[in-house]
């Protein structure tokens, strides 16, 4: 599966909005993980996978940060499947 989503933002359109994330008026999100299309819950997965990408490279240097993209695949595999699970 291809980790590749483009997600156009014009004015009033955002990720946000292309996931359908409901936004509380305390800034805070919730979104019907299980209701959403799987290419949509794939999306979450890659989000999430690159955030831990971000963390682990920190300081690490353009090798680190390689080595932990290569992973990134495999990390949105894990990732969704626990959000399945």
């Amino acid at each position: 599966m291809a980790d590749e989503k483009n997600v156009n933002v014009d004015n009033s359109v955002s990720f946000t909005d292309y996931l359908g994330i409901h936004k509380f008026p305390n800034g805070e999100m919730a979104v019907a993980y299980d209701d959403l299309a799987p290419e949509k819950q794939r999306v979450i997965a890659v989000a999430c996978a690159l955030e831990v990408v971000r963390a682990g490279s920190y300081g690490s240097g353009p090798s680190g940060v390689k080595a932990q993209m290569d992973r990134l695949s495999s990390f949105a595999d894990q990732i969704q499947a626990a959000l399945k699970g």
